[in-house]
């Protein structure tokens, strides 16, 4: 009986080691970035989809077509006037755009 509840006594005296409180901390830390990162996906999740307006479209100069390795290369110049503002919101930082002829 009373070994049983000295044994419980010293078990709560005792200390954690380090590494004990290291890896709570490490693992606490990781589930509130996890958290954290859930949330920040879930608040663009609800935000309308969005696409940019072509306003004009204009191919100037069509210097060269010729064939290369088996596809068809042309060099043109073009003028684009895009509206790209409704694609931004809180959570972007870039937004990459390429022309698929």
């Amino acid at each position: 009986g009373t070994s049983a509840l000295a044994t419980a006594r010293a078990a709560l005296i005792t200390m954690h080691s380090f590494w004990i409180r290291a890896n709570a901390v490490f693992f606490f830390g990781l589930g509130v970035l996890g958290l954290l990162a859930f949330a920040n996906v879930a608040s663009t999740w609800m935000l309308p989809p969005a696409s940019p307006t072509v306003n004009s479209l204009r191919v100037y100069d069509l210097r060269r077509l010729h064939q290369f390795r088996g596809s068809d290369r042309a060099i043109l110049t073009v003028d684009m006037d895009v509206d790209f503002t409704p694609l931004w919101n809180w959570n972007v930082k870039q937004i990459f755009v390429f022309v698929v002829a």
